[in-house]
């Protein structure tokens, strides 16, 4: 094999500087015209998944509009700032090139109401507070009872008063379908919550241990009562170890 000259190293050094100049030079239009071309100017922002938060919100909060460019948006930041608003459990954005941006929104939802003083404070089942409201337009069930100098939005209500085991009551009586045919909880003595349904039945739910299975107890007991169309004042599941019903017979 001919052993390279160094004229030959020189041409080959010299075509390698060459292509690399090329490259970049081309790197460089190609960025300068994606950049500042108007091919790349957003014409259209979609929001999926948003029901609570106005668009107009949503807008002001990530930062850019209609008209920027697609390349200088700066995706990580808008998605911080938005998982920032109560409403967001997540978020993602994208570029849908030349001229669309999509954000894809998960929100988290209404459950209970958090009375505390004068005002009403909507949270979801992880114990977020979503909103404040002074009337329960909404039917959800109103928490009485709980014990905190204030409510902030955006806090996670259940972490900050260690109410986990509460998380779980919030959780499983959805999943069964009986959260919405609560009316009032109360929290007022921890270790015997009551809970009045919407249909005027009172419920002696007692402490707040085995709650999954005291919840799935509630329902079967609730499917037997309008089932057999019972008429039914309270149920006691704080006096022994198996439910007593009472009727207005």
């Amino acid at each position: 094999m001919q052993k390279e000259t160094r004229i030959q190293r020189k041409h080959r050094r010299l075509r390698i500087f060459l292509n690399l100049i090329m490259i970049m030079s081309i790197t460089i239009i190609l960025t300068s015209f994606a950049l500042h071309s108007k091919l790349f100017n957003i014409e259209n922002i979609t929001i999926k998944g948003s029901k609570k938060i106005p668009r107009e919100k949503i807008l002001h909060t990530i930062g850019f509009n209609k008209g920027e460019n697609i390349f200088r948006i700066r995706i990580k930041e808008a998605e911080e700032k938005l998982s920032k608003l109560s409403y967001v459990d997540e978020v993602k954005i994208r570029r849908i090139f030349p001229r669309e941006v999509e954000i894809d929104i998960l929100e988290r939802k209404d459950r209970v109401l958090i009375k505390h003083i004068s005002m009403y404070y909507i949270i979801n089942e992880e114990g977020y507070v979503l909103r404040e409201t002074d009337s329960n337009l909404e039917a959800l069930p109103i928490v009485l009872g709980l014990k905190t100098d204030r409510i902030e939005l955006g806090e996670n209500l259940f972490s900050k008063l260690e109410l986990e085991t509460f998380e779980d009551f919030i959780k499983e009586s959805h999943r069964l379908d009986i959260l919405i045919k609560m009316a009032i909880i109360d929290m007022n003595r921890v270790e015997d919550m009551k809970i009045t349904l919407k249909d005027g039945i009172s419920v002696a739910f007692g402490p707040m241990n085995n709650v999954k299975y005291k919840l799935r107890l509630l329902k079967e007991i609730l499917d037997h009562i309008e089932k057999n169309q019972l008429s039914v004042v309270k149920i006691l599941m704080n006096r022994a170890e198996h439910p007593i019903i009472v009727t207005d017979d």
